[in-house]
């Protein structure tokens, strides 16, 4: 889109909100979307589940939310 190759594309917001030369103009109806969950889980076996958990903790802080946002994810609770 951005090599004016398409008129329209839809991507992830997060893949294509920093590109240049494209522009999101919107997102799809809230009935229309689809997200990409990203889950997690530490390994019963892990060697450092105290390293693991911090960093979990870290990236799912909602202090962070607005940091995510501005990088074109949404977070969810759980």
């Amino acid at each position: 889109m951005a090599k004016g190759n398409a008129d329209v594309g839809l991507y992830l917001l997060s893949e294509v909100q920093h590109v240049k030369g494209a522009a999101v103009v919107g997102l799809l109806p809230q009935n229309l979307q689809s997200f990409v969950v990203y889950g997690s889980a530490i390994p019963a076996n892990s060697t450092a589940p105290d390293a693991a958990l911090t960093f979990l903790k870290f990236i799912s802080d909602p202090a962070r939310q607005s940091q995510w946002k501005a990088a074109g994810f949404e977070m969810t609770g759980g």
